[in-house]
């Protein structure tokens, strides 16, 4: 390694340490539904607003943590609670409106015969946030049984979505065959400005969790009165949550906040039942990666002996040090897509998700055919 790459490494503690990261992560932690017994301090002292606000933008959870300042009456420099607060409303606005669009598009698919699962979303928010509405969600991400891929394309036709990628006007057929090769389809609805991910399989890769999808477990949340939204049961929740997660390097902090919510309250024991059922999902190392971060950043309880095991893997040690960096801006301050050359290391990072030469040669495959698939 590189002195660059040592300077980089050791950046990240310098800003997870940091008064503005410390206080994103307290906040994010006191709006979890298991909330951690005792109290949660917020330490404002020495905190650069204008920082904090940036840090909040970046990492897309400017609600938990306006919430949680104006709960404990926090002095927040004017500007700064303005954008704050207006922020979180927006976010609010959207997610009452996407609410009620995911309970019209349940609707839809099930008249159709096609029982679909809610990724993410507002089914998480409301199953580990108290308050489901300040989680941060862009579009809505929906898992359809592939077989059903034509048909749920003309659902969402009928429901007033028109598709970005493919683009033009693809009929049923050239849907399904746009997910033969790709996890996802882009949607857009004009009315309500909402966006669907649309998707058949929940890795990237097909060879990656090929067992997990629409005929897993599922669980019934309650988002709202009279809507109640299909997600993934816990465990397989965990697992799908945790490769998510990985595919980006974690460089959210509101997805590895989202996972840190579900295992909040687990002792333990518990936290290691759930990796040994990702490794059996072929996972294992997407949860080591996300398990060793969500330890350091969330205190969540890892125990001992499953740390041990989780570090002995030289792979994991590297994945949750890639994560770090993206988390805590050691290698840039801005997106990842928005600096050159900025997603490298994430490409990277998905080689190594898996062991054997076999999946490192798909993955290479895989993100070949994507990058000249993306440039057509």
């Amino acid at each position: 390694m590189g002195s660059g790459q040592q300077q980089d490494f050791s950046s990240t503690k310098r800003t997870m340490t940091s008064p503005e990261f410390r206080l994103a992560i307290a906040a994010i932690r006191w709006s979890f539904k298991n909330k951690p017994p005792g109290t949660i301090d917020l330490p404002v002292a020495r905190v650069d607003w204008m920082n904090l606000q940036a840090l909040a933008g970046r990492h897309r959870i400017q609600a938990l943590l306006w919430n949680a300042l104006d709960k404990h009456h926090i002095a927040v420099p004017q500007s700064v609670s303005s954008a704050l607060s207006q922020q979180s409303a927006g976010i609010i606005r959207h997610n009452l409106a996407t609410a009620a669009e995911c309970g019209r598009l349940l609707a839809a698919f099930n008249a159709r015969d096609i029982h679909p699962l809610f990724l993410k979303g507002l089914a998480l928010g409301a199953l580990v946030y108290a308050n489901p509405f300040l989680k941060m969600g862009w579009d809505i991400d929906l898992l359809v049984p592939p077989h059903q891929i034509a048909e749920a394309s003309d659902v969402m036709k009928l429901a007033g979505y028109k598709p970005l990628s493919p683009s033009g006007d693809p009929g049923p057929e050239e849907v399904a065959a746009w997910h033969a090769s790709r996890k996802e389809s882009l949607w857009r609805k004009e009315e309500g400005s909402f966006h669907l991910d649309l998707h058949s399989r929940l890795g990237d890769n097909p060879d990656f969790i090929p067992d997990l999808g629409t005929n897993s477990r599922r669980q019934d949340v309650k988002v709202a009165d009279g809507i109640v939204l299909p997600t993934l049961a816990n465990n397989e929740l965990h697992i799908y949550l945790c490769v998510h997660g990985s595919s980006s390097a974690w460089f959210r902090l509101k997805w590895l906040a989202d996972l840190a919510a579900l295992l909040s309250g687990l002792q333990a024991p518990d936290v290691a039942r759930l990796h040994a059922l990702a490794i059996r999902a072929g996972a294992g190392r997407a949860s080591a990666q996300a398990l060793l971060v969500a330890e350091e950043m969330f205190a969540t309880k890892l125990g001992d002996e499953l740390r041990a095991q989780l570090v002995r893997d030289r792979a994991n040690r590297w994945l949750a040090a890639i994560a770090r960096l993206y988390l805590t801006g050691g290698l840039s301050r801005s997106e990842p897509t928005e600096v050159p050359l900025g997603t490298a290391l994430i490409h990277g990072s998905q080689l190594l998700l898996a062991p054997g030469l076999q999946f490192k040669l798909s993955e290479v495959r895989r993100q070949l055919t994507d990058m000249i698939g993306n440039r057509i």
